[in-house]
């Protein structure tokens, strides 16, 4: 095993304890209980451990949001605690996602692409592009043909593609 592979190893140990705490603490409020000053603690203890081992390209936005309001050490209170379990429930699907070091952490240009993409509302952009288009072409106002057909040509693949990937 090279050091990559240790680190990778080490981080998953600490995020499924940190992932595991998180279940406990959705799991006990969804039950009406408090949770237990034991899985608050561990789950603060788990995220400042994280964060400390995880390198900062690979580091997620959550874990500095959690470092940064909750601080080091858990504090018994129920302002505290009650800030812990909306983070922990609102960020629990953020949290489940794995956590890439080393080679793992390659950029993956799909799901980039597909964030951007929800991000900047592409696939509206898209719809405007394809109707302008149209609307261009029906129009019959240019009277040069090379460019009607480049036009048509245009217009027919972004119709095709206005749904598709990076790829």
């Amino acid at each position: 095993m090279n050091k990559t592979d240790d680190l990778q190893n080490a981080v998953d140990n600490i995020h499924n304890a940190l992932m595991e705490c998180t279940k406990n603490v959705i799991v006990e409020i969804s039950n009406q209980n408090s949770f237990s000053y034991e899985t608050g603690g561990q789950w603060v203890e788990y995220a400042n451990q994280l964060q400390r081992l995880v390198p900062e390209y690979a580091a997620p936005g959550w874990l500095s949001q959690a470092c940064n309001k909750f601080g080091l050490k858990f504090n018994n209170n129920s302002k505290y605690r009650a800030m812990l379990a909306g983070f922990a429930t609102t960020k629990a699907p953020e949290i489940y996602q794995p956590i890439l070091v080393g080679e793992a952490a390659s950029l993956n240009v799909e799901e980039l692409f597909r964030t951007q993409s929800q991000r900047f509302e592409l696939n509206a952009v898209f719809e405007s592009l394809v109707s302008r288009l149209a609307e261009l072409i029906a129009a019959d106002v240019i009277d040069n043909r090379i460019v009607h057909e480049s036009l048509t040509r245009l217009h027919a693949l972004f119709r095709r593609n206005r749904n598709g990937s990076f790829a």
